[in-house]
């Protein structure tokens, strides 16, 4: 099962991700729900959500869930890019059976509930963020901006120090004498 770890497999799911956000981006709630666009994002959508799954169950299958049968490794539910992977994975995918299952038998009293679970969907959003841990310039990028936020915000505050000095001192300054107009407004 190293396969998985091959570079042909990851290129594909990074195909698949690129595909989801393109998807994202398609996809309109003004669009026609019984339209041609909307069933097809829809087929297109399921069968990303069933890459992912399969990837995930595939990954367990070759690392381990919590403990890993490659000595060295961690489990698969012990990375972090993996918890929010399997979460949204999971989520996406109960959130298709279940729209599936009512669309079957038809249960016109679930309506709500179902337009409720589609909000879930938006989980998909989260999909990009798994190219961060498979990427090593993306994880140096988002590791190096996670470090000087500190420093960004040391800079914000002391910007706002000194427009609130600026504030004060414009307020004493001028103590209302822009309270009346200075020309004629008939003119």
């Amino acid at each position: 099962m190293s396969w998985t770890l091959n570079t042909w497999f990851e290129n594909f799911i990074f195909f698949c991700i690129i595909v989801s956000m393109c998807l994202l981006c398609l996809d309109n709630p003004n669009n026609d729900p019984n339209g041609s666009l909307s069933k097809h994002l829809e087929q297109v959508d399921n069968f990303i959500a069933f890459v992912f799954f399969s990837e995930a169950i595939l990954r367990i299958m070759s690392t381990g869930f919590f403990v890993s049968s490659i000595p060295g490794k961690k489990g698969y539910i012990r990375k972090g890019q993996n918890k929010i992977d399997f979460t949204v994975s999971i989520l996406v995918d109960m959130t298709i059976i279940i729209a599936k299952s009512m669309e079957v038998r038809n249960f016109t009293y679930f309506v709500e509930m179902l337009k409720s679970l589609k909000a879930l969907r938006t989980l998909r959003a989260l999909r990009p963020l798994r190219l961060i841990g498979r990427s090593d310039a993306l994880r140096i990028a988002i590791g190096s901006l996670s470090v000087s936020l500190p420093a960004i915000f040391n800079g914000i505050v002391v910007c706002s120090l000194i427009i609130f000095i600026y504030a004060i001192i414009g307020i004493s300054f001028f103590k209302g004498k822009f309270m009346h107009c200075a020309f004629d407004l008939k003119t």
